[in-house]
């Protein structure tokens, strides 16, 4: 008023509405809390994401390379198994075991590695058999040309086509010296 004075209308508030604007003064300070926690909250969401795609990575990566040694172990050993075998070693074998298609390449490499050992021994045997025969006809041969040696009978050997192999001691003495040699059979 123009005395200085104040005019105060005052109406009753409807009912509820005190608590709606307590309940929006509330909301409005938790929204105020919350806008100032941002920053903590997207680094927490954030950290959460890194330890997430760091788990994924270590865990793909555990994988593959646990995926990746079943796969390079089997073929490690064949190789130094190959190898061994090369050396000479025929008993080698390979006891990795395998799955699938490589487990069947291991069986048939074992396979293989003691049929080459199987052979071995045998051409090994064979090899003793045939030294042991070679020597025995080597001395029956000696035998042979001491006993034709010492013989006074003459004897020649002739071949196929009538050619003079050999001849003893005896028979070169029936002829002159040195006309033994150029003896040739007639039909």
């Amino acid at each position: 008023l123009s005395q200085g004075g104040i005019v105060v209308v005052g109406l009753p508030l409807p009912s509820g509405m005190g608590t709606m604007v307590n309940e929006m003064r509330a909301g409005a300070d938790q929204y105020w809390t919350i806008y100032r926690q941002r920053r903590s909250i997207r680094n927490l969401y954030l950290l959460l994401l890194l330890m997430l795609t760091a788990l994924v990575f270590f865990s793909s990566s555990w994988l593959a390379l646990h995926l990746s040694k079943q796969i390079t172990r089997p073929v490690e050993a064949l190789a130094d198994a190959m190898n061994e075998i090369a050396q000479g070693h025929y008993q080698q074998r390979i006891t990795v075991s395998a799955s699938q298609e490589l487990g069947e390449l291991v069986r048939s490499f074992n396979h293989m590695a003691a049929d080459l050992e199987q052979s071995r021994r045998l051409a090994d045997y064979y090899t003793q058999q045939l030294s042991a025969a070679n020597q025995t006809l080597e001395a029956r041969r000696n035998e042979l040309e001491t006993i034709l040696e010492t013989i006074p009978s003459g004897v020649i050997t002739l071949d196929a086509d009538r050619h003079v192999l050999a001849f003893n001691r005896a028979f070169a003495d029936l002829f002159p010296p040195g006309a033994a040699g150029k003896i040739e059979a007639t039909p």
